[in-house]
């Protein structure tokens, strides 16, 4: 009961920072280190664990944005698919090698969540949140039989924090690993394949 009562706390917390963090454009951990300076770095690792969020309860779940919203922002359209997928894969390119960094978001470092929200905002100009556990709720589900470039992947394996990538076609998406960086995978792959929780559609003239 004590657990559940500190978990509960600890992830309200984070869904108030997160939404800050998106006001002020800044990532959560340096947000968090700008309002509490003496947090120590368990409690900062705890804090911007975006990607390990447990489900929020239906009463306290954000709603759903729609995607049109999620769009107001963007200054362009996705071209045709193929010249989609090479402009996405040239700038993951440029990304390549970069380490995992829980609550990180530049060359230096960068989380799953954060390097999604980098891509979208640096190539299509649409800002998203910046945990996964919100990024989720954005624009349309998807069948994964049926994703297209842009398109936003969910995982969730088993005892293991919630992952995102972005799908860049061929059967690849592209993702900030906590092993290997900044770096592509294929879905097909067992560990992924069964992992995979659900895809997001949020470019538009992509339905």
């Amino acid at each position: 009961m004590i657990e559940s009562a500190w978990q509960k706390r600890i992830q309200d917390s984070f869904h108030g920072v997160d939404k800050l963090a998106m006001v002020f454009n800044q990532s959560i951990y340096h947000l968090c280190r700008l309002l509490v300076p003496r947090l120590t770095a368990v409690g900062l690792t705890l804090l911007v664990c975006c990607c390990a969020s447990e489900p929020m309860p239906e009463s306290k779940r954000y709603e759903p944005v729609p995607a049109h919203e999620a769009l107001r922002s963007s200054k362009s359209s996705p071209e045709t698919a193929p010249a989609l997928e090479q402009q996405i894969r040239t700038v993951v390119h440029r990304w390549s090698g970069t380490p995992h960094k829980m609550g990180g978001i530049d060359h230096k470092g960068i989380d799953c969540s954060g390097f999604v929200q980098r891509i979208y905002h640096d190539l299509f100009h649409i800002q998203l949140p910046r945990s996964t556990a919100l990024q989720v709720h954005v624009g349309i589900t998807v069948d994964p039989k049926k994703l297209k470039v842009g398109d936003l992947v969910f995982f969730h394996p088993p005892h293991k924090i919630r992952h995102v990538g972005i799908y860049i076609g061929r059967g690849e998406f592209a993702h900030a690993s906590a092993t290997k960086g900044v770096t592509i995978s294929s879905l097909c792959t067992p560990y992924w394949r069964d992992a995979y929780w659900i895809s997001k559609r949020i470019l538009p003239g992509r339905s």
